[in-house]
């Protein structure tokens, strides 16, 4: 007998995601174990979340997200695809690698199998996400969580060389979110990176000076790198440091020093 998801009760389906999302990774699991059919729970790991202004997510895109390891336990053991996209084409392991959970992205590269370097939109890698992921707005994950995610993605030969449309590599997003670790990690890794730019002739030292709230960082890239290096607006990092500073404080271009100038 074929079944589909016309078959399942839609409220088990919105009672999952609600587990889930709420904290309750147990309680999840257990409702769908209670199906008896493996075939119907692989159909609740692969659903859609039942509301039209998702992003198209399935119950084990919100657990690898929120750090629910055990969610993705039980769909490995009901057989379940751990590659399935979401509308914005990403797989758990990039919803694992972006907000830091090193526990879900261990487990999709250890036991689920799934490719270390599977591309988001066809530009972003789990890597450049989590590389990204310490400057994210509004992320409150812990840095050496961060850390440790890229620590894997690289123990699991993750390629350092993808770009993303904007030409911008690993290396840069991490000197852009000012992660000292990571962008000593990164160059400890593939050194040749620094020479490395974006598509507008930003240099990894442009990178991390414009956003520059931590000297460590800054010095450690400046001590690999040219400080002279123009990108194609002729902007050097010097300028950059200038263009940041003014960014934060915008009254210092009307507010006259002590000097009267």
């Amino acid at each position: 007998m074929t079944t589909t998801l016309m078959d399942l009760n839609a409220n088990t389906v919105k009672q999952v995601f609600s587990a889930i999302e709420n904290n309750q990774p147990e309680l999840a699991i257990q409702i769908v174990a209670s199906l008896p059919v493996k075939e119907l729970r692989q159909q609740i790991w692969q659903s859609r979340q039942p509301h039209s202004s998702n992003q198209g997510d399935t119950p084990l895109h919100i657990a690898a997200r929120e750090g629910h390891v055990s969610v993705l336990q039980a769909a490995h053991v009901d057989e379940a695809t751990f590659t399935c996209l979401n509308y914005h084409r990403k797989q758990p392991l990039h919803e694992a690698a972006q907000t830091g959970r090193a526990n879900c992205v261990a487990f999709l590269l250890d036991v689920a199998k799934v490719p270390v370097d599977c591309l988001k939109r066809a530009d972003w890698t789990p890597m450049m996400l989590a590389c990204a992921g310490p400057g994210r707005e509004g992320s409150a994950t812990d840095v050496a969580s961060y850390v440790e995610c890229v620590r894997i993605l690289l123990e699991h030969g993750a390629d350092l060389t993808f770009t993303n449309k904007d030409g911008w590599n690993c290396l840069q997003l991490a000197c852009r979110a000012n992660c000292k670790p990571i962008v000593s990690m990164l160059l400890d890794h593939r050194p040749q990176l620094i020479n490395s730019r974006t598509h507008n002739g930003r240099t990894c030292l442009h990178c991390v000076v414009s956003g520059a709230n931590d000297s460590d960082c800054v010095c450690s890239v400046s001590a690999e790198s040219l400080t002279s290096c123009h990108d194609s607006s002729s902007c050097t990092c010097s300028c950059c440091v200038v263009h940041c500073l003014l960014h934060l404080a915008p009254s210092l271009l009307v507010t006259p020093d002590s000097c009267g100038t």
